[in-house]
């Protein structure tokens, strides 16, 4: 934001700038005027390092300033050099404004950033053999907005984890910012980690998914520790639970081991007991962790706590693990002034410093109720009769922190005879002296702001990210000495962007003084005041007393001039995701700029706003729910819905709003803070800025330093170049190079004022866990509960991937479908990301929706089976009515196997909310994919279920499933070389072979696969042609190299 104040000043001008500049794009330089408007004109030259050839000009460009006009944004285009990778140079200005000439120059750092970036998502982030692979490639700018042009084309290439590229896809046109492709892999592909690669020009972006043979789990153990367990800690809570897919409670038996971690090497096995446990599970199991039992030789506190939970589900033997770490830690609380979310380094003489202290419990919970004492030391100096007098004086209050784990703060306003304030909190719980624990506490140091008129101004602090859409009105406080109006002039930057500019004009009166309203007892810091320095004597009053009036100017003076405020009213939006910075700034008549900064967090937004949603939160499998995506108008968006039960095997996504801001603050990999000549260290050709000799005692110095802040800093601090001829450093500067205050002027020449000198100012005044083992079965209440009979014949659709597919919003932003939820009994995971050519790409959050029924089958399989190998199934049947349910279970007509115990049916009794199931002997006899269909259904009789209620609803599910069936033994390979010399621009190949089976092959295997892989040398273009065509054709073939299964 920036502020303006009084009349304005003649002539006055402040050119900003990026301290870097984008090679190969368009930069924007402000320029602010003040006084004069009358036409103008602005020459801006830019100069790069060529070594010793010294400065080179790289570009140059005229500007014509419009009469009237304050406020000028000026895009600037940096040519890239040829053969010469530039690093830094020199901006130049030259210009006249109302017929006087004006010229300054600074450095400034050249970058080359990436102009879009390049994004990959896949379906899933792993895939069993055989199954397809879908992936999506985006192309978006740093406004997440696609090219909108034509043949704006990536390559995309497919990798296995050998290395060996077996899919490409040429020319992909991603004009529109998104495309979606997909491949096969093969029946016997390589398992392991696979690339998806897309590049365009210089620009890259790589993902990587697995490839292997797993089964989906039903269910997943978690593994739930306090928050935080300290040193001193011997009784830990610990909870377990196993939940299903969709959000029931498992039933079953649970194995605990409970140990501190073990290293991998003979002296450490052994050394630490195990404490084993093994107890029936409803859902959820809570016990109490005892630490002296895992080491009872108090020897290795240094160690991890880890559990270990393996759940065995009942009927089927189905299990899932889990392990956890746990650290018992030595520091309670952490404690941080926060001074980096926004919040000044720097106090401003006058105005009442306010601050918060964020005091948390580890791993960042915030810590409530804690108390906490925090003490601001103040130092001061001045020069009496050439003497540098010096005096410490101590503040301290004691406080609780809030429900956010925070404490506010205020400092009351300082004379401008203030160098330093030293902050620190420690906490009043766990002090010093404690033989175990560490003490916590936070310190920092706060430098003073500097004004020879000792005007200052102070934006509030905005600790919390602001929401997108809102209106968010920021205080400004400002100091006045006298009955003024003041011009606040505003920008917004973002994204190294002005996006908007305002001025906001005020007329403040001295009663209209808001300074007592800051003055909270309960915040301030004023409990007690301890003089350091100069240590107090026993007659300190009476030599005080005789010492103040024989020499006036050692009497303290506190500096409260009168203070305004001013509400500016920000509307946030999503050009301003993630960060902003506000400038503030007002041009005194005496030509000082008055500034304050900050930097302001928002929450990840976008302009194109998705929203994807279900239309029921529960639906039975086999039904239709109500897929629907709000977005921009005519937006194309991507679906995605998933089973909950792949991210229990891997959660990762590639396309997330984090990640996605990630990406956006990588464009710039050079782009870090460089704040140019120090302008207490050299002469800086910038009429605004003045030599360090100007300020500095020792005007030979060899380096000098400041203390102070300054409105220079402020421009330079968000990333600012400034040129202008108006007073921007105006610090004091020490001449030793160590910080020393020996030749520092505090106040002489011009930065006297004449409150200070006099001492008018009025004398300084204060203002006033679970205990015992325990089963605590998970609730759950199924909203689905009266459905008992599926709505298919028989269930047999259990995909990963429910929907991967583009579909397009209309001119209202909505796309509405109806789509039949697959068999599976879990929890849908679904999302969108959109993007158009106005409003650029948008994600939404994740909705889900649950697939269920009060009763249905479930049975395991086994990835693969050997052929002849026995093997069990467990048909499991699921009720979760509220009475119990007679059923029979049977077996559909083997094929491809056979059932080894002969028993193909049998009747149950399901108790309400539980399961039982019956186990099938079966073996395998056909090569290949076979399916097992297997049903239950409530009978007629209840005699199985005795005396218990029956559920008077009948109830069927039937389900079929396949299953692989390998033929044994191992893969004999045969490889065949054929030299192959191309002629011209077609060729034909013909390959024949005739395998000769081995004597000890298996019955009914024989399979022969071909593969083509070619070098090739040619004499001629055309040659090369023909021998990249067949390259190009072997490539996209589906071949594998001959194998023969050998066994007995």
């Amino acid at each position: 934001m920036i502020c303006t104040a009084q009349k304005d000043t003649d002539n006055g001008y402040i050119l900003t700038s990026p301290r870097t500049l984008k090679v190969g794009s368009n930069n924007q330089l402000q320029l602010f005027r003040s006084g004069c408007l009358e036409e103008g004109f602005l020459k801006v030259s830019l100069y790069y390092s060529n070594g010793m050839k010294g400065d080179t000009l790289l570009e140059e460009q005229d500007y014509q300033l419009e009469k009237g006009k304050k406020d000028s944004l000026l895009t600037f285009f940096v040519n890239p050099v040829e053969n010469d990778y530039i690093y830094n140079g020199k901006l130049q200005i030259n210009g006249t404004l109302c017929g006087s000439p004006f010229n300054g120059s600074d450095g400034i750092i050249l970058s080359m950033p990436k102009k879009y970036i390049l994004l990959i998502q896949t379906d899933k982030p792993l895939y069993k053999p055989g199954q397809l692979v879908k992936f999506r490639v985006l192309k978006i700018d740093q406004n997440f907005r696609p090219s909108n042009k034509k043949n704006d084309t990536v390559d995309v290439f497919v990798d296995d984890p050998k290395g060996t590229r077996l899919f490409q896809f040429k020319g992909i046109d991603l004009g529109k910012g998104i495309q979606q492709m997909q491949f096969p892999l093969s029946n016997e592909p390589t398992l392991g980690k696979w690339s998806i690669m897309v590049s365009k020009d210089t620009e890259s972006d790589r993902t990587t998914f697995d490839v292997k043979k797993y089964k989906l789990p039903k269910f997943d153990v978690s593994i739930k520790f306090p928050t935080y367990v300290l040193i001193t800690t011997d009784i830990i809570p610990v909870e377990i639970c196993a939940k299903y897919t969709y959000g029931k409670p498992v039933q079953g038996t649970l194995n605990v081991n409970s140990s501190l971690t073990i290293y991998e090497y003979p002296s450490s096995v052994g050394k630490t007991p195990i404490i084993h446990n093994s107890v029936k599970i409803d859902g959820c199991y809570n016990y109490t962790l005892n630490y002296s039992l895992i080491d009872p030789s108090q020897e290795y506190h240094y160690k991890k706590i880890r559990v270990s939970a393996k759940v065995l589900e009942d009927e089927t033997g189905v299990e899932r693990s889990a392990t956890q770490d746990l650290s018992r830690l030595y520091t309670p609380l952490s404690m941080d002034f926060d001074l980096d979310s926004g919040i000044t380094q720097y106090f401003k003489p006058g105005l009442p410093f306010t601050g918060k202290l964020k005091v948390s419990y580890p791993y960042g919970s915030p810590a409530e109720g804690e108390p906490v004492k925090i003490c601001a030391t103040v130092t001061r100096e001045r020069v009496i009769e050439d003497w540098l007098a010096k005096k410490e004086t101590k503040f301290c209050r004691n406080y609780t922190t809030d429900s956010n784990g925070t404490i506010k703060y205020v400092l009351q306003p300082l004379n401008t005879d203030s160098v330093k304030i030293s902050l620190r909190a420690d906490s009043l719980k766990y002090s010093s002296r404690s033989s175990i624990l560490e003490h916590p506490f936070a310190y920092h140091n706060l430098n003073p702001f500097y004004s020879p008129s000792g005007s200052f101004i102070q934006l509030e602090n905005v600790d919390k990210s602001l929401p997108c859409g809102k209106q968010k009105k920021i205080r400004l406080l400002f100091t006045s000495k006298e009955n003024s109006m003041f011009k606040f002039n505003y920008q917004i930057l973002a994204k190294e962007k002005v996006v908007y500019t305002g001025t906001k004009e005020v007329s403040f009166h001295v009663e209209d003084d808001v300074s007592g309203k800051f003055f909270n007892d309960n915040v301030l810091i004023n409990e007690s005041q301890t003089q350091l320095i100069p240590a107090p004597k026993s007659s300190s009053s009476s030599d005080s007393s005789s010492v103040e009036q024989n020499c006036p100017g050692t009497k303290d003076a506190r500096y409260t001039p009168p203070v305004g405020e001013v509400y500016i009213p920000i509307n946030v939006d999503t050009s301003m995701s993630p960060s902003f910075k506000l400038l503030v700034f007002y041009v005194r008549e005496d030509r000082e700029i008055i500034a304050d900064s900050q930097k302001i967090q928002v929450e990840k937004c976008f302009k194109n706003k998705v929203d994807f949603e279900f239309g029921d939160e529960e639906k039975q499998p086999g039904t239709q729910t109500t897929v629907r995506v709000t977005s921009a108008p005519n937006s194309l968006c991507g679906l995605k819905i998933v089973d909950k039960s792949i991210s229990i095997l891997d959660s990762s996504d590639q396309l997330t709003k984090d990640k996605l801001f990630q990406r956006l603050q990588r464009m710039d990999p050079n782009n870090y803070e460089y704040y140019g000549s120090d302008p207490c260290n050299a002469v800086i050709p910038q009429p605004g800025l003045k030599s360090s000799q100007s300020f500095s005692g020792r005007g030979s110095s060899i380096y000098t330093r400041s203390i102070y802040d300054d409105a220079y800093g402020i421009f330079t601090g968000i990333g600012y170049l400034v040129i202008s001829n108006l007073i921007l450093f105006s610090r004091p500067c020490s001449g030793d190079g160590f910080g020393s205050s020996d030749d520092l002027d505090y106040v002489t020449g011009e930065y006297l004022t004449a409150e200070y000198e006099t001492g008018e100012y009025d004398t300084f005044e204060d203002y006033s866990y679970m205990s015992a083992m325990s089963n605590v079965p998970a609730p759950f209440t199924a909203k689905a509960a009266s459905i008992t009979s599926s709505v298919k014949n028989v269930r047999d659709y259990f995909p990963e991937t429910w929907l991967f597919q583009m579909e397009m919003t209309g001119p209202d932003g909505v796309f509405k479908s109806q789509e039949t939820l697959p068999d599976t009994i879990t929890e849908w995971e679904g999302s969108a990301v959109c993007i158009n050519s106005k409003d650029g790409l948008g994600l939404s959050d994740t909705a889900s929706i649950k697939g269920f029924q009060a009763f249905f089958i479930s049975y395991n399989l086994p990835i693969s089976v050997i052929r002849g190998e026995e093997f069990v199934v467990t048909a499991t049947i699921f009720s979760y009515v509220d009475a119990a349910l007679p059923v029979t279970v049977s077996l559909d007509e083997p094929q491809g196997f056979v059932v080894a115990n002969d028993s193909t049916s049998g009747d149950l009794c399901i108790q309400p909310n539980t399961s039982d199931g019956i186990e099938l002997k079966l073996k395998a006899t056909k090569v290949g994919k076979v399916n097992i269909t297997v049903r239950a259904e409530t009978i007629s009789s209840s005699k199985v279920c005795g005396n218990s209620p029956i559920y008077d609803a009948p109830a069927r599910d039937a389900i079929t499933q396949s299953f692989e069936v390998e033929a044994g033994g191992f893969p004999n390979e045969k490889v065949h070389t054929i030299l192959v010399c191309p002629s011209g621009m077609s060729m034909s190949l013909s390959l024949t072979d005739n395998p000769h089976s081995p004597t000890d092959v298996l019955k009914h295997f024989v399979t022969l696969f071909t593969t083509k892989a070619a070098a090739f040398m040619a004499s001629s273009a055309v040659d090369v042609a023909a021998a990249k065509t067949f390259l190009s054709q072997s490539l996209y073939a589906h071949f594998s190299i001959q194998g023969i299964q050998l066994g007995t």
